[in-house]
């Protein structure tokens, strides 16, 4: 998927810019305190941007122009399940920082892995998605929706997307935790990008919609 490496050397280029240049740094330190202002409201909208604005303007800029209907509520959706997942995931985070501390040293960075990777992600982020996905096969019907999860159904559609969201992410929050805490964001915001034509991919793939 060509605009899924576009936008992973994008994430690359973020690092050495950071790295670089000083004055991008001191932009990345303002961000940080707005986002420590507005916690709640900072990861809501920059879960949208990732999950949906970004990945759309990537594939426009790529060549793919074809803006149906089909695409529209594709991206509606994506900003819907990103931005829950986002506010989840910025409160998970906080609690972490207050378990295992805020730096990061080898043993902070191992526990951190280990529980979003088999803790958070397949136990909130991953059902999050997958509960989202189903509301919108039934029509925005909660009750409906409930009343078809069933072993089957969740065997259907939560097992497909678990393997490719460890193969994706393990490798990716190493680098994420390892990364100074204002060059974090950025970098895990770009990898969401990624992940959202990754997990659109793998949704079509198992016929989801």
């Amino acid at each position: 998927m060509r605009s899924v490496l576009f936008i992973q050397l994008l994430s690359i280029g973020t690092v050495i810019v950071y790295y670089r240049f000083e004055e991008f740094r001191s932009v990345l330190d303002r961000i940080g305190e707005a986002k420590g202002a507005h916690p709640i409201l900072f990861a809501f909208l920059s879960s949208v941007i990732a999950g949906s604005v970004i990945p759309e303007v990537v594939k426009t800029v790529m060549g793919d122009r074809d803006w149906g209907r089909r695409r529209i509520a594709d991206a509606a959706h994506n900003a819907l399940m990103f931005s829950v997942n986002g506010v989840f995931c910025e409160r998970f985070y906080w609690i972490m920082g207050i378990w295992y501390g805020t730096d990061n040293s080898l043993g902070t960075v191992v526990k951190k892995i280990l529980t979003d990777s088999f803790g958070y992600s397949p136990f909130v982020s991953l059902p999050i998605f997958v509960g989202l996905t189903l509301l919108r096969l039934n029509g925005g019907n909660p009750v409906k929706t409930f009343r078809s999860l069933d072993k089957a159904i969740l065997l259907e559609r939560y097992a497909p997307m678990l393997l490719p969201m460890w193969i994706y992410w393990l490798p990716l929050q190493a680098c994420i935790y390892f990364l100074p805490p204002n060059l974090q964001f950025p970098f895990a915001q770009l990898c969401v990008a990624a992940w959202s034509l990754v997990l659109v991919f793998v949704v079509n793939r198992h016929d989801l919609h």
